[in-house]
């Protein structure tokens, strides 16, 4: 690298309500009808997220809409849901990362409240990945990413662990969240008075649960 460069960095600050409402307003130039609750519902969902906010704009653009009517809006907000980077690497983060993803499911799906502190780590990293915001109590950081995020963790705690190899460690070693999808596997095998269903909620607990087991001794 050259002596003589210097760099800058630059920190994108997230749009407001008025930056979104100039940004939407330009589809009124294009011909679009723009009614007055627009900004607003793109502003709710992106969280003023600059990229977010420009992407679902976009979508929009794309798919020659006449007005953004709030249906519109909500099939492009879908379509992110689907297919986009951004929200991607969140979850992908999330997945190397099982102190944060606990923690944050414990701000989301738990409703727990907890006060940010950078002198925290896994909240600290959180920030740094973009799942939440500086606040007191901390929350995720817009409707988009929690939407996302729900969808993630409701999939997360159906679906059962992989059949492990004896004395396999989970991966990324994540104990707790094995166990934790374990639990939620039990609570669906039981039937109401307690006693296991044979159905398919109970082999697939049976096989969750034996996955765990190294191996049967008999003597």
């Amino acid at each position: 690298l050259r002596d003589d460069l210097e760099f800058e960095l630059v920190d994108l600050r997230d749009f407001d309500l008025p930056d979104v409402a100039t940004i939407v307003g330009q589809f009124g130039k294009q011909g679009v009808a723009v009614p007055p609750g627009a900004a607003d519902q793109i502003y709710d969902l992106a969280g003023g997220h600059p990229y977010l906010t420009m992407r679902l704009c976009a979508l929009l653009e794309r798919a020659c809409v006449k007005e953004l009517t709030p249906d519109k809006i909500d099939m492009a907000a879908e379509q992110m849901l689907m297919e986009d980077d951004n929200i991607r690497h969140v979850i992908r983060e999330l997945e190397k990362h099982p102190p944060e993803r606990r923690r944050l499911r414990g701000i989301l799906v738990e409703g727990r409240r907890v006060p940010f502190s950078r002198n925290d780590p896994v909240l600290a990293s959180l920030e740094m990945i973009g799942a939440v915001r500086a606040t007191q109590p901390c929350e995720i950081r817009n409707l988009l990413y929690e939407r996302a995020l729900r969808r993630y963790y409701t999939q997360l705690e159906s679906t059962p662990p992989p059949l492990a190899e004896p004395n396999a460690a989970p991966p990324g070693g994540d104990t707790e969240g094995m166990y934790v999808r374990l639990q939620a596997l039990r609570a669906e095998a039981l039937g109401a008075d307690g006693t296991y269903r044979h159905n398919k909620a109970g082999a697939a607990f049976a096989a969750a649960l034996f996955s765990m087991v190294p191996a049967f001794s008999i003597c």
